[in-house]
């Protein structure tokens, strides 16, 4: 579809209108959330909190797929949701969706302990699957929010903002966690922890509401569905990508990387089996996720603004695997923080990764279309990987098979980022060549 140069002129006149408003709300709602980090986040607190309880390492390695498994259902959403609607659907079912999390923390903690350990289980896993469906179903919503209201060569610096804005907050509240998760006996402590940081999710949100949404011109896209069903749109969708070579080789290399970053989570649990430390001390992998995010996240960015995303798949990919040699040939809980902080910046990179190369390497593509695909495409094989993973620790007994494990696939990464995968902005990129027939 051709766009009139004066709309789009329009467009980029309204963005940089609004680019200091919409950065400043976007990084406040990124600290306010970022208060409750310390006492809910996502990939300390489920292990965490799963291993006090003595569920089956399956169970958590299944949870731990969530994200990628409810990322594939992101191409339904934006074929279903409407482009001139897309912030306010999102801030009101982000909102709502932290709701039932809080009301389970709550009632386990005054019930809790009358409930059979089945119930605990199936009970977590449902407000889980709200929680973390509706977050990453909507993903892509937010960052094509973030991305059509943003400049490009200003993208690499919000998401530095962004991680100064998430791990600044550990400096206020990190303590009172830690103080919490002292405070009571497992689980009890987690619930509790469960209820502070759910209440402070919800609150946070009202700076959703500050945001002021512009429509990239040539991302719109009619909200009548009727035209074109959506086993179309999602053939159409998938063959237009899959005929770029530079987009498969970049999303062969993305599997491998998001498999080791999903595995990574497990460092947790294996902490407290191998090395015994307490819940407390378990707490401190969420300081040292968001100092680590807070201090690094930004770099990660201003690289990506300098040199492109290939070298930032490269940067990812080393970092991961040095986080899997500490936890391998470490034995201090300090060392293990430490890995823990590398995994912290690789993984809020990740997204940031898969969303802008994809959008340079097919800027005709929504930014919401390449990261559902691209989330479609790796969502089987993390969930393989994770819940086998967890099988294997069951089995096994130990975790050092997975470290291994992802630490070469993590080398595989560097290599492929290093040699195989093209940088969109050099211009030298693979073509696809047609034979003619005889």
């Amino acid at each position: 579809m051709s766009i009139h140069p004066t709309v789009t002129a329009e467009y980029e006149r309204l963005v940089e209108q609004d680019y200091r408003r919409n950065l400043t709300a976007i990084v406040s709602w990124e600290f306010l959330w970022g208060l409750g980090l310390p006492f809910a986040l996502f990939s300390t607190f489920i292990p965490a909190y799963l291993g006090a309880m003595n569920a089956p390492k399956a169970l958590i390695g299944f949870i731990l797929s969530f994200p990628p498994i409810f990322s594939a259902g992101q191409i339904l959403m934006s074929y279903l949701i409407p482009a001139k609607k897309r912030l306010a659907i999102y801030r009101v079912v982000i909102t709502v969706s932290t709701v039932p999390w809080l009301m389970y923390s709550v009632a386990a903690f005054f019930w809790g302990h009358t409930w059979p350990h089945w119930f605990h289980f199936a009970a977590f896993t449902l407000v889980q699957i709200m929680f973390i469906g509706t977050c990453y179903l909507l993903t892509s919503v937010y960052w094509e929010i973030m991305t059509d209201n943003i400049p490009p060569r200003k993208r690499g610096r919000l998401f530095g903002l962004r991680m100064l804005g998430i791990g600044l907050p550990v400096l206020l509240t990190g303590y009172v966690a830690a103080r919490v998760l002292a405070h009571w006996e497992p689980p009890r402590n987690f619930q509790m922890a469960f209820v502070i940081g759910t209440a402070v999710y919800i609150l946070s949100c009202a700076m959703l509401w500050k945001i002021r949404d512009h429509i990239n011109p040539e991302h719109e896209c009619p909200s009548d569905h009727s035209a074109v069903p959506f086993g179309r749109y999602l053939q159409n969708t998938f063959r237009a990508l899959w005929q770029d070579p530079n987009y498969r080789i970049f999303i062969f290399f993305m599997f491998l990387l998001s498999m080791a970053i999903n595995c990574a989570p497990f460092m947790v649990d294996a902490a407290r089996t191998q090395l015994h430390v307490s819940s407390q001390a378990q707490g401190g992998f969420s300081i040292a996720f968001l100092i680590a995010s807070m201090c690094l996240g930004w770099l990660i960015g201003l690289l990506a603004d300098r040199f492109g995303y290939r070298l930032i798949g490269g940067v990812i990919g080393g970092m991961m695997a040095s986080a899997f040699l500490i936890c391998l040939v470490a034995h201090r809980v300090e060392w293990w923080y430490v890995a823990y902080g590398i995994y912290a910046v690789a993984a809020n990179s990740i997204l940031m990764l898969l969303c802008n190369m994809s959008a340079e390497l097919c800027p005709q593509e929504p930014p919401n279309r390449l990261v559902a695909i691209g989330n479609i495409l790796m969502a089987g094989f993390v969930m393989l990987a994770t819940t086998l993973s967890g099988w294997v620790v069951d089995q096994v007994g130990s975790y050092q098979p997975i470290f291994i494990a992802n630490l070469i696939l993590s080398l595989v990464v560097v290599m492929g980022f290093g040699f195989i995968v093209r940088e969109p902005r050099s211009g030298r990129l693979y073509t696809l060549t047609i034979a003619p027939h005889n």
